[in-house]
């Protein structure tokens, strides 16, 4: 829901490369650099391996150790963990909101997000927003406390689950759509009388 409100009015292609192709790209560099790092250093005796052993959160810190400027980098890598959290926090929490509230501002066209947030609807899905990040957050306190990173693992794990289920149905939805996109497409002069595609001055 949160990357839908996020993509609304974009091109296709811009969805794509902020949603698919961006995240991916940044995903294989970070694996391969951090990877390859922890690789070299373990091969020159710096005992990476070992701090595996002792639990995923250490080799992190582990191979900074044998960097340059190590404080430093602690530093921008637990600042860009927390900018992270709040961020996948706040989409999660402003979806959950979205479900539970009908928001009556929505409705008025040409209404900006601040002039939305003033609302009494506005005002309303803040404090949602914060009773589910509070909801969350002492979950997931619970969850490192009692179950270490693990219990994060296995959460995620079965939270992924569902969002299968739901994956799978939103890939049966487009292929639905990709056999008579004329249906489902709200642009009905962008197709002939045979349902054939046609090119228009829109492109």
């Amino acid at each position: 829901m949160f990357i839908g409100k996020v993509c609304y009015g974009q091109t296709v292609r811009k969805v794509v490369m902020m949603t698919l192709v961006g995240p991916s790209v940044f995903t294989a560099a970070w694996m391969a650099i951090f990877s390859g790092t922890s690789m070299g250093f373990e091969r020159a005796g710096y005992g990476i391996a070992g701090a595996y052993q002792q639990g995923y959160e250490y080799t992190t810190y582990a191979v900074f150790e044998h960097l340059p400027l190590t404080l430093l980098l602690i530093i921008v890598f637990l600042f860009v963990a927390c900018v992270s959290v709040v961020t996948a926090s706040d989409s999660a929490t402003d979806a959950l909101a979205g479900l539970v509230l009908k928001e009556e501002s929505a409705e008025v066209p040409g209404i900006d997000e601040k002039t939305k947030a003033g609302t009494e609807a506005g005002k309303k899905k803040t404090w949602i927003k914060i009773m589910f990040g509070a909801i969350i957050g002492a979950a997931s306190v619970i969850i490192v406390v009692y179950s270490d990173v693990s219990g994060i693992k296995m959460i995620s794990n079965i939270g992924g689950f569902p969002a299968l289920l739901v994956e799978i149905l939103a890939i049966a939805g487009v292929l639905k759509i990709m056999k008579n996109p004329q249906k489902y497409d709200e642009f009905k002069e962008d197709y002939d009388e045979n349902g054939q595609y046609k090119p228009t001055r829109r492109e």
